[in-house]
């Protein structure tokens, strides 16, 4: 729709309270299909210590498996996907969850040996050091520690 084809905004009523401007408040929810809701939690809650929120209703009404994870300031949802083909490699839309941690090294050795597939082993690049992790469903997860150094602003 070009700018000109959009509908007029309504005349504001004298009784309304100021407009409200429209504008992201930020991250609210990363959504991640899992083929087992189960094994899923096992790596996100047991390994990785996101804590369960709670569990709710399928959104789309198709009986899927719901899980909302506490990450901060946002809310990491599992889904079950159970019929999920792999995604191609080389795919656009999201690469990867990154997350920022502590004692990389040791959280990846644990990781590793609870059978994680290490992807990339640690590294250190810059300011930042880095290691990426496969989750049970072959999602990538950055884990990474230090500040990124922005190159232009």
């Amino acid at each position: 729709m070009c700018i000109r084809d959009r509908p007029q905004d309504p005349e504001p009523r004298p009784d309304a309270a100021e407009p409200v401007m429209p504008r992201v408040h930020g991250l609210a929810r990363v959504s991640i299909g899992v083929r087992d809701l189960d094994r899923a939690l096992v790596f996100y809650h047991d390994l990785l210590g996101f804590p369960v929120l709670g569990y709710v209703d399928d959104p789309a009404g198709q009986g899927r498996r719901v899980a909302h994870l506490d990450a901060g300031r946002a809310v990491l949802e599992l889904i079950t996907m159970p019929d999920a083909s792999d995604p191609p490699e080389r795919a656009a839309g999201l690469r990867q969850l990154s997350l920022r941690v502590a004692a990389l090294d040791a959280l990846v050795e644990s990781l590793a040996a609870a059978g994680a597939r290490v992807v990339l082993e640690p590294v250190t690049a810059g300011d930042i050091r880095r290691a990426v992790i496969a989750d049970p469903d072959g999602t990538c997860i950055e884990l990474f520690a230090g500040e990124t150094a922005y190159a232009h602003r």
